[in-house]
């Protein structure tokens, strides 16, 4: 008698296997049909396609069986990061909730998504499992920690428009989304993305005595030399007036290495006309 293998390219004559698995319920054939379907979640680019619909008719696989598939192939989606696929496994095979495997599959999949920046992964992850995934998940220390440290790193790359989405998705609190925007902030007016320091801050209603805060820290922090050409342009600009101390800081630095950069000064004598007025220029 051939074994289920070999009789499974031929629906018909693999339905004639009976015996029955003691754990699953299932015949040896029925096995094999449900591991093939579980294989097809990594192997075919599109999840429903007509074998797994066919495995699922043919060998009659239980409605119980098909959830279980569901559940795995999620699972096995989430951890090799093709969100799109787990979602729509999740929507179309009806995964059974609540679910502790999926709810770590998912959890671990956005906190890799947001160390990646994949934004729109993460969005799609927390609609799709909201309901899936409990409150004390997505408060928990390491997804907190996660979307800090992206919300950081999209302020201060200039994503503004994914910092507030996160923090809308996540409900974060406004204590710390005011301390990310905080270090967006620094971040940007330390390597003269001046126009995104003052995007945050009006995004994020900022108030004024964390501004006086960024402005102190600023005071004397150590301009990187390679960035002093970018607040050239930036001297006579209201923007960074709104940080005395720091533009002060800017401005010294800029006039003591004049001397020794020939590029910095080239730019610099190139756009003296829009502030050679002021007091702080050398005669």
């Amino acid at each position: 008698m051939p074994n289920p293998e070999q009789q499974f390219n031929n629906a018909g004559d693999a339905q004639d296997i009976k015996p029955q698995n003691e754990e699953t319920g299932l015949t040896s054939a029925q096995q094999v049909a449900k591991e093939r379907m579980i294989k097809n979640f990594s192997e075919t680019n599109y999840v429903f396609d007509a074998q797994f619909r066919q495995l699922q008719d043919v060998f009659g696989i239980p409605k119980s069986e098909v959830q279980q598939i569901a559940k795995e192939g999620v699972i096995r989606c989430l951890s090799n990061g093709n969100i799109d696929r787990a979602v729509k496994i999740k929507n179309e095979l009806d995964v059974p909730v609540p679910e502790s495997e999926v709810q770590q599959a998912a959890k671990e999949a956005m906190i890799k998504c947001l160390s990646t920046g994949d934004i729109n992964d993460v969005i799609k992850i927390f609609e799709a499992f909201n309901n899936l995934i409990p409150e004390e998940v997505i408060s928990s220390p390491e997804v907190q920690q996660a979307t800090k440290e992206t919300m950081v790193k999209c302020l201060s790359s200039g994503d503004i428009a994914d910092a507030i989405k996160i923090k809308e998705a996540f409900n974060i609190p406004e204590s710390e989304t005011q301390q990310a925007a905080k270090e967006g902030m620094i971040e940007c007016l330390a390597d003269g993305n001046i126009n995104n320091a003052i995007q945050i801050k009006e995004s994020f209603s900022i108030p004024q005595f964390l501004v006086d805060e960024i402005d102190s820290e600023l005071s004397n922090f150590q301009l990187n030399k390679k960035s002093l050409i970018s607040f050239i342009k930036y001297l006579d600009s209201e923007s960074l007036a709104e940080f005395p101390k720091f533009f002060d800081n800017v401005r010294t630095t800029i006039l003591i290495e004049l001397s020794e950069d020939l590029d910095l000064a080239d730019y610099f004598l190139e756009n003296l006309g829009d502030y050679y007025q002021q007091a702080w220029v050398p005669e």
